[in-house]
C-alpha cells in the first residue's frame, strides 16, 4: 500500500496539471490529399504554437501508408494553424488555387481529441487561372488606360476638369491591376506588397471625383486642389502603411499569411467607407444643386444624367462594401463560415468599379461632348460659398452644357422678355457682337443648312457661327424670341414645305421628307409642325394642292 502512494501521488498531480493547464493531447490526420500530391512530399504543421515556422521539424507528419499522422500531446487550448510541405509557397489552399484562411482548433474540455483533414489544394500546384473576375479586372484596367488617351485627344477638351477626370481614371486602373496581381502567387511571392495598392485608391477617388463634378458643373475663382486639407487622409493613410512598406519580404509575407495586419486593414476600410460616402455626398449635392438653379433646362443636360449614372453605381459599391463590415461582424459574433460570402462581396465591388470604368470608357467614345468645354461669359451656377457674380472663366463646362441636346426633345417654353432680361443681366457680351451673330446667323442657316443634321446642338452651331453657345443662345432667345429647338425646327420645317411639294419628291412620303430635313421621329416633326403652322402636316400638303399619302 505504502508502494502505491508515490504513484497515487504522482498521477493525482498530473491530472491536477492537465485540469489547471487545460492541456489534452491532440491527433491530427490528414484523410486525403490532392492528387498531385508529390509522393515524396513531407508534410508539417504550422501554426500560432511554432511562431509560424513552415518547416518545424518538431511539428513533422509521420506517414503511415497513405495518411499522414501527428500527435500534439500537450495541445494548446486554442490555435490557429495550416499544413505546408516545407514552405510558404506549398502552403495548402482553397479548391479554386486561392489562400485559404487558417484552421482553428478549439478545446472545449481537457479530454483527447482527434480531428481528421482534407487538403484541397496546393497553392504552389494549383496552376495560374485566369478566371473571369480576373479577366474582368484586367480589361477594365486596360479599357481606363485607353480612356486616358482618348481624353487628352478630344477635341474642345476641359483640361481643367479632365486633368482631375484623368487622374481619377489612372488611380482605378492601377488599383484594378494591384488587385489582378494579387491573384497571382508568382507575382505576390515576388512582390508581396502589391497587395497595397489597392487601399491606396481608398482616401484618393472620392474627393478627386468630387472636384471633377465641381470643375464640370461650378465655376469658382480656384480650384478646391488647392485645399490641400482635402488629402490629410491620404498622407494619414500613406504613414500607416509606410511601416508595411519598410518591413522584410517574407517578414512581410507571413505577417499577412498570420493576419498580422488584419485590425490595420480592417480599421482603415472602415474609416475609407465612411470617408468615401461622405464625398459621395458631397457629388451628389452639387448636382443636385446644378438642376435646382436650372430649371428650365435640366432635363436636357447631358453632364448630369452622365454623372447620375455614375453616382449611382458608386452608391451601389458603397452598399456592398458596407456589407462586407456587417457580415465580417456578424461572423465575428456568430461563427456561420461567411468568409466567402465577405469574399465575395469584396469581389463584387471591385467588378462594379471595373464595370464603371468600362461605362466611362463607353461614354468618352459615344457622347464625348460631355468631356468637352467651351467659353460662356457667366456662370449658371456657382457653388455655395463663391461670390455670385464671377469674371469671365475660361476653360469651364457651365452654361453650354444646359443646351446640349435640347433639339433631340419636346421643349415649347419660350423665355419672356423679362426672363431672358433677368437671365443675362450679369452677361459681358458685348451689343456689337450679338448684333453680328444676328446678321451670320441667318446665312449660316440657309446656305450650309446644318439644320439637315438630327443631332444637331447648339454647341455646334455655335462652333459653325464662330460664337459661344452663351452667346449664340441668347441671341435666339432675345432676338427671335425663340429656344434653341423651336429656332432650328422652323427651319426645317421652312424646308419641308419647299421640298413637299417638288415635283421630284412627289413619290416620297411626308415622314420621309421630315427625316430628311432634320427630325428624328414622326411624333417631334408632327408636334413641331403643329406649333408652328396650327396645321398638321397632311392639312398643309393638301391645301397646297398635293394627294396626302397618309403617311403623316
Amino acid at each position: 500500500m505504502k508502494k502505491l502512494l508515490p504513484i497515487f501521488l504522482f498521477g493525482l498531480l498530473f491530472l491536477s496539471q492537465k485540469v489547471l493547464l487545460g492541456q489534452g493531447s491532440l491527433t491530427i490526420l490528414i484523410e486525403r490529399l490532392p492528387e498531385n500530391t508529390p509522393p515524396d512530399a513531407t508534410l508539417y504543421l504550422v501554426g500560432s504554437f511554432n511562431n509560424w515556422n513552415p518547416a518545424d521539424p518538431q511539428y513533422r507528419f509521420m506517414r503511415t501508408g497513405a495518411q499522414y499522422k501527428m500527435v500534439l500531446s500537450n495541445a494548446p487550448k486554442n490555435m490557429e494553424y495550416k499544413v505546408t510541405r516545407g514552405n510558404w509557397s506549398s502552403v495548402e489552399g482553397r479548391e479554386n488555387g486561392r489562400a485559404m484562411p487558417n484552421r482553428i482548433y478549439e478545446q472545449l474540455d481537457n479530454q483527447d481529441h482527434t480531428i481528421q483533414i482534407t487538403i484541397r489544394t496546393w497553392e504552389d500546384l494549383a496552376g495560374e487561372r485566369i478566371s473571369l473576375y480576373i479577366l474582368i479586372l484586367l480589361l477594365a484596367a486596360l479599357q481606363g488606360f485607353i480612356l486616358l488617351v482618348a481624353l487628352q485627344g478630344l477635341q474642345d477638351n476641359n483640361r481643367s476638369a479632365n486633368h482631375i477626370f484623368s487622374l481619377v481614371i489612372l488611380g482605378t486602373s492601377l488599383a484594378l491591376l494591384g488587385r489582378v496581381g494579387v491573384q497571382y502567387r508568382a507575382l505576390f511571392q515576388e512582390y508581396p506588397k502589391i497587395i497595397l495598392i489597392p487601399d491606396y485608391l481608398f482616401f484618393l477617388y472620392a474627393p478627386l471625383f468630387f472636384f471633377y463634378v465641381q470643375k464640370l458643373l461650378t465655376v469658382q475663382s480656384k480650384t478646391n486642389l488647392q485645399h490641400g486639407y482635402h488629402f490629410i487622409p491620404a498622407f494619414l493613410h500613406f504613414l500607416l502603411y509606410l511601416p508595411l512598406l519598410l518591413t522584410e519580404k517574407q517578414d512581410f509575407i507571413d505577417n499577412i499569411v498570420n493576419r498580422s495586419y488584419f485590425s490595420i486593414f480592417a480599421s482603415t476600410g472602415f474609416v475609407a467607407l465612411c470617408y468615401n460616402v461622405f464625398y459621395w455626398y458631397k457629388s451628389y449635392y452639387v448636382v443636385q444643386k446644378f438642376r435646382e438653379e436650372s430649371p428650365n433646362f435640366h432635363s436636357f443636360t447631358q453632364n448630369t444624367s452622365f454623372l447620375y449614372s455614375v453616382l449611382v453605381l458608386q452608391g451601389v459599391c458603397l452598399v456592398i462594401w458596407l456589407s462586407v463590415f456587417v457580415l465580417g461582424a456578424v461572423d465575428y459574433v456568430l461563427p456561420l463560415n461567411l468568409l466567402p460570402t465577405v469574399e465575395f462581396s469584396v469581389d463584387s465591388v471591385w467588378v462594379l468599379l471595373s464595370v464603371l470604368t468600362y461605362f466611362l470608357g463607353y461614354v468618352a467614345m459615344q457622347q464625348p461632348e460631355i468631356f468637352k468645354t467651351y467659353y460662356p461669359e457667366t456662370p449658371v451656377f456657382v457653388e455655395k460659398g463663391i461670390e455670385e457674380k464671377a469674371e469671365p472663366v475660361l476653360a469651364q463646362n457651365t452654361e453650354n452644357q444646359l443646351f446640349e441636346k435640347i433639339n433631340t426633345a419636346d421643349t415649347t417654353e419660350i423665355e419672356s422678355p423679362e426672363t431672358s432680361e433677368k437671365r443675362y443681366k450679369d452677361s459681358h457680351i458685348p451689343k456689337e457682337q450679338l448684333e453680328a451673330i444676328k446678321q451670320k446667323l441667318p446665312l449660316l442657316m440657309e446656305k450650309k443648312k446644318p439644320f439637315y443634321n438630327p443631332k444637331l446642338t447648339l454647341s455646334e452651331l455655335a462652333q459653325l457661327s464662330e460664337a459661344t453657345p452663351h452667346a449664340l443662345s441668347r441671341v435666339i432667345n432675345e432676338y427671335y424670341e425663340k429656344n434653341f429647338q423651336d429656332f432650328v425646327n422652323d427651319y426645317r420645317i421652312a424646308e419641308f414645305k419647299i421640298l413637299a411639294l417638288r415635283k421630284d419628291k412627289q413619290h416620297y412620303t411626308l415622314l420621309a421628307i421630315a427625316l430628311e430635313v432634320g427630325f428624328n421621329s414622326k411624333t417631334a416633326f408632327n408636334r413641331a409642325f403643329k406649333k408652328a403652322t396650327n396645321l398638321t402636316p397632311s392639312e398643309y400638303v393638301k391645301m397646297q394642292g398635293r394627294e396626302n399619302d397618309g403617311s403623316v
